[in-house]
């Protein structure tokens, strides 16, 4: 077994375990939000289902990789069967699809709010929430199921099956036959023009976004005094936060439109490792990146607004957890240790006046530190949820 070989089972496994994580902080946020009984906007239904999908991906196909590959496939770490394959690539295929569709609806719909002026109460409609919303799903199925029919779901020769023929080696061996080999193909570049499209809208759409971003704002320095600053500031930081997001998308399949070249190229062709490798790393990494573009900006403004705050309350603001309970977890415990150290003496005393056991009372009239702990540790969690 190859060094490659092992590195196509293992590497991916790395950035499925955070996108995991950068998809469930996503999903907790919108989720806390609604259980407040919080306005959740549109967008962030949107982002919710992204990261849905991509966590979906992240474990099935990064995550588990060649685990539900079939055992007769040569892949290493190879665990699973048929049946197993077919399922991994078809929840692969539809995932994937889906999160690029709800990529692309949301760069649509970060334009229409701005170009339209669309307000929540507006997209609150089900009118309008249905098509951004349904779109998504819909199409994924329809490029999904035909290739079920055709038993197109098989090991790919990389860390996860897909549309490929059967065996997956056989377009780089001569003596071999392919099955179905040019069906799968056609679904194969199919799926492929369907990312290339989406891609090209996020980016259309991110500079239709920026520069209605910026006519507005000309149109408002006419209500600006002579030689005042005008920083366009909500232009620079929309188009960043826009270019963010095209860039963790393209940066993710960055490797797969490589590879599409090499394909386009030759009809048989020999994948450089240097390639293979930037795959194994960079495509499971989307659902991380995408957890950084979206808690960023509120990191930034939490940090200006409270320059006095260190990095974990921060943390614990944007992501909604309290993490400064478990800091005074470990401090009270670190200094109720040491005094239970340095009056272990008189604990024994008084233990032995009173001719029982209990609780130690210090000069301050402190009882049981350890009660009054989790007494202040489970109220802040109850306040945390409200």
């Amino acid at each position: 077994m190859s060094s490659i070989e092992k590195s196509i089972a293992i590497i991916p496994k790395v950035g499925g375990c955070l996108s995991l994580i950068g998809c469930t902080l996503i999903m907790r946020d919108v989720f806390v939000r609604w259980r407040k009984k919080k306005a959740v906007p549109l967008t962030s239904v949107v982002v919710f289902c992204i990261s849905v999908c991509y966590w979906f991906y992240s474990f099935f196909s990064a995550f588990m990789s060649t685990w539900m590959a079939p055992k007769d496939s040569g892949a290493h770490m190879a665990s699973g069967n048929t049946q197993t394959c077919t399922a991994q690539g078809f929840i692969t295929l539809f995932m994937l699809a889906a999160s690029m569709i709800y990529y692309t609806v949301l760069m649509i719909l970060y334009w229409m709010i701005v170009k339209f002026g669309w307000t929540e109460r507006h997209m609150r409609q089900w009118k309008v929430r249905l098509p951004y919303l349904l779109t998504a799903p819909i199409v994924s199925l329809v490029l999904a199921v035909p290739p079920l029919f055709y038993g197109l779901y098989n090991y790919s020769g990389g860390f996860t099956c897909f549309i490929a023929p059967n065996p997956s080696d056989c377009d780089h061996n001569l003596d071999m036959t392919c099955g179905m080999s040019e069906v799968a193909w056609r679904f194969w570049d199919v799926f492929m023009a369907m990312a290339i499209v989406c891609n090209l809208v996020i980016v259309i759409f991110v500079i239709l976004l920026v520069t209605t971003i910026y006519k507005q704002e000309r149109k408002n320095d006419r209500y600006t005094f002579r030689g005042q600053d005008r920083k366009r500031e909500n232009t620079i930081m929309t188009a960043w936060q826009g270019f963010r997001y095209t860039g963790a998308f393209t940066i993710a399949y960055l490797p797969t439109y490589i590879i599409m070249v090499y394909q386009v190229a030759d009809n048989r062709p020999q994948i450089p490792n240097v390639v293979t490798y930037m795959q194994l790393i960079l495509n499971p990494l989307l659902g991380f990146l995408n957890a950084f573009v979206y808690f960023r900006p509120r990191y930034i403004q939490l940090k200006r607004g409270n320059p006095d705050k260190d990095r974990a309350s921060r943390l614990s603001s944007i992501f909604n957890v309290d993490l400064s309970v478990t800091a005074r977890l470990s401090k009270l415990r670190w200094s109720f240790n040491k005094t239970d150290r340095s009056d272990s003496g008189l604990l024994d005393a008084n233990n032995d006046s009173e001719g029982q056991g209990g609780c130690y009372n210090n000069s301050n009239g402190e009882t049981d530190l350890l009660s009054t702990l989790h007494e202040d540790v489970v109220e802040s969690r109850d306040e945390s949820l409200v």
